[in-house]
């Protein structure tokens, strides 16, 4: 009985010093229903925003997944155009991720010369073309211990470009 406490102790002290560091806990590419459902959430906006569909690049994605398994709560200052999100809990999945990055539409001002980039922004951009996504279960820390789901887009070509935002977010309406 001591032995079976003791090696649980060292597996669950491995685990949390693991996470500490950033380690991907649960880890695996989109599943094409995934894929499905990224594509249709950023087609459907950006469709109400004027911007033609995106398509999928595994390129993109796997470069996603590399990042999102590293578990690191910061931009990967790499190529691409990129969105984060991370939440808890049952209900927190794809869509709720998504919405997060749809919802910032509220704050853009059009009427600016210098419009702040957002989540929103990078989604709706025009000139983007191609999308991938990933996902893992990490423990971030800023949700204090919890088990977070961690998604990661990149974008390509990257939007929100300095001094191109009035031409790559339009204004929603009909065509």
């Amino acid at each position: 009985m001591f032995l079976l406490k003791f090696a649980c102790t060292v597996l669950l002290s491995l685990s949390f010093a693991l996470s500490a560091h950033g380690a991907a806990l649960t880890t695996r590419n989109a599943s094409p229903a995934e894929q499905a459902r990224y594509l249709q959430l950023h087609n459907t906006l950006r469709a109400q925003y004027k911007a033609p569909n995106l398509i999928w690049n595994d390129t993109l994605a796997t470069y996603a997944q590399n990042y999102v398994n590293k578990c690191t709560w910061a931009h990967s200052g790499g190529p691409y155009g990129e969105n984060l999100a991370a939440g808890y809990g049952n209900g927190y999945n794809i869509n709720a991720a998504f919405q997060s990055w749809a919802n910032e539409n509220s704050t853009y001002n059009y009427n600016t010369n210098n419009p702040t980039p957002s989540h929103f922004t990078q989604v709706v951009w025009a000139s983007t073309q191609q999308l991938g996504c990933a996902a893992a279960t990490c423990n971030l820390a800023i949700f204090n211990g919890a088990l977070d789901l961690y998604i990661v887009c990149e974008y390509y070509p990257a939007g929100n470009v300095i001094g191109y935002f009035g031409s790559n977010v339009l204004r929603p309406g009909s065509s």
